[in-house]
């Protein structure tokens, strides 16, 4: 049996990247792999494994230290890292570009100079990507941009989509009034879901000026607010749109996938994602997706059918709004546009780069 090392600093949290690292886990261990999990704060072989205290940047130095300090007393057949830093067989960028993120943010020297995490993440990339025998980027996108700020490592990478679990999401049976009658909701008018945290990043500001907009023409279009953050900021730019009594913070949802099922779209106008899952996972349950081409989960979006664009500032509206206005779309043909994206095709392509790196090299340890 081939010992695989699995490293990724946060594990059991409410984020899509902590549960994606959960699934992986369970996944490869079926497949018979005998799997050990490093996370932040385990203590093995005696040693601590840090990155739990302290400010985000000082967290991700010293897991990357601790962990790579550790390896080489594991010798794994192979190390699979979803972290910048740590020295690893297979490494899968699935946080995207750091540098890449930092000119969408229009950041100047002097503020990747202040805040430590903007030169440090880009110092531990490269080291990793280095030492990496193969990169997995989550999405065409995320390809080109590690070719664009690594072209040396051109070679190594290999696109593997995110992939979702049929049993949980998928098309609805029948037309169900009951979460809106639930919620108290209108039972006539637009339901709009936003799912996911980190809300500035996300969109949700723009995603509250496309109710308003819709709210023109759809008095009672709703909007509901799934995941964790602070909802003060939102509330006050609600009520200056006028649309306060239409929004609704939720908080965190461990099953969303009725929410998907009842909605009418999901709106996700996020400045920067790999490929969010909320996405594909709203998609596999027929319902569209309105995002920006910052998202590689664009990359599976059928314009017009299964979603639309708009511009990552929220400058133009317009055809969001026109495309909610239409007739229902065909949830059965959105969700076969994404069936073949299972979680089980994304563990065998994993698998496959697995299969390569020993084939190539016979793994020697990190």
């Amino acid at each position: 049996m081939n010992r695989l090392t699995m490293l990724r600093r946060l594990t059991g949290g409410h984020g899509g990247a902590e549960k994606v690292a959960s699934r992986f886990e369970l996944q490869f261990a079926s497949a018979g792999w005998q799997v050990q999990f490093i996370s932040a704060g385990k203590v093995i072989n005696g040693s601590r494994i840090a990155g739990d205290h302290g400010p985000g940047w000082w967290r991700t130095w010293q897991y990357a230290r601790s962990v790579n300090r550790l390896l080489p007393t594991l010798a794994p057949a192979c190390t699979f890292s979803m972290e910048r830093g740590p020295l690893c067989h297979v490494y899968r960028a699935g946080e995207g570009v750091h540098n890449r993120w930092l000119e969408i943010l229009g950041a100047s020297p002097l503020r990747r100079l202040i805040n430590p995490l903007h030169w440090i993440a880009p110092r531990l990339e490269r080291s990793t990507l280095a030492h990496a025998k193969r990169i997995v980027a989550n999405s065409e996108m995320i390809r080109r941009e590690i070719e664009r700020f690594y072209p040396e490592h051109r070679e190594k990478i290999r696109v593997v989509y995110n992939g979702f679990d049929p049993e949980v999401f998928f098309p609805p049976r029948k037309a169900n009034n009951s979460l809106r009658e639930s919620l108290g909701l209108p039972l006539t008018g637009k339901l709009l879901i936003f799912s996911g945290s980190g809300w500035g990043r996300k969109g949700l500001a723009t995603a509250l000026h496309l109710l308003r907009d819709l709210s023109a023409h759809d008095p009672a279009a709703q909007l509901l607010v799934l995941g964790k953050g602070k909802s003060a900021r939102y509330e006050t730019l609600a009520a200056s749109l006028g649309v306060a009594s239409q929004v609704h913070f939720l908080g965190h949802r461990d099953d969303i996938a009725p929410y998907y099922r009842a909605g009418d779209a999901l709106v996700l106008p996020t400045f920067y994602d790999p490929f969010s899952n909320a996405c594909l996972e709203a998609l596999a349950c027929g319902l569209p997706v309105i995002t920006t081409k910052h998202n590689g989960a664009a990359e599976v979006i059928d314009p017009g059918v299964s979603g639309c664009f708009i511009p990552v500032d929220g400058s133009n509206l317009d055809e969001a709004r026109d495309f909610l206005l239409r007739r229902s779309p065909d949830r059965d043909r959105i969700a076969a546009s994404v069936a073949h994206l299972t979680a089980a095709h994304e563990r065998e392509a994993l698998l496959g780069i697995f299969a390569e790196v020993l084939a190539e090299s016979h793994a020697s340890p990190c």
